[in-house]
């Protein structure tokens, strides 16, 4: 027999609730509650019970510095060698102090201009190991032309990034003006002379 205290819901019913429940279980407050609740024990817990919690608040702390990337760069750091990942944070904290960088965006792209310089500083460093080799083979030069273009790119991204981030942070001057005669000049002299019609 059907049970009648089941309903059917709209499509956008069955699509508002699963955006919520995303956000319920992704999103930062979710996560914040949830290891509010964690921290206490870490804090002033027995040894027991700070062992008992640890891993579900490495987890969860972990997921908030995620979330939190443009102010944390966690991401940033992973998606370098581990070598460079404190150089990486520290280039990223110093673009964003050195353009004033206070929206998301302005700090996305500041992190951006931080990997691509460590991507070019990672693959000359590559290239250069292989110039020093003495033996030259086929795979090897293969190789040093993989790098040599991976270089070219880091470099061309490094430099649109930065023009973005300019570009962002001083937009361009729009002007609409309506006449028969218009003079735009920069840094140039215009002389208007007038004829002297008097006899």
């Amino acid at each position: 027999m059907k049970d009648k205290s089941l309903r059917k819901i709209s499509s956008e019913d069955a699509q508002k609730f699963v955006m919520e429940q995303g956000e319920n279980i992704h999103g930062l407050e979710h996560m914040i509650r949830k290891i509010s609740k964690i921290i206490p024990n870490i804090l002033n817990g027995t040894p027991e019970e700070r062992k008992k919690v640890e891993a579900e608040y490495s987890e969860i702390a972990t997921d908030i510095m995620r979330i939190l990337e443009t102010d944390t760069h966690f991401g940033l750091m992973e998606a370098v060698s581990e070598q460079y990942r404190g150089t990486v944070k520290e280039l990223a904290i110093r673009f964003i102090i050195d353009y004033n960088c206070a929206t998301s965006l302005e700090k996305a792209i500041a992190n951006d201009i931080a990997h691509s310089y460590i991507k070019i500083l990672d693959n000359s460093r590559r290239l250069n190991n292989e110039f020093n080799c003495k033996e030259i083979t086929r795979n090897r030069t293969a190789y040093i032309s993989v790098l040599s273009k991976q270089v070219d790119r880091a470099n061309r991204q490094f430099i649109n990034s930065i023009f973005a981030l300019k570009q962002l942070k001083s937009p361009t001057l729009e002007m609409t003006i309506k006449t028969n005669n218009t003079f735009i000049a920069n840094n140039q002299q215009i002389n208007n002379e007038k004829k002297n019609n008097e006899a």
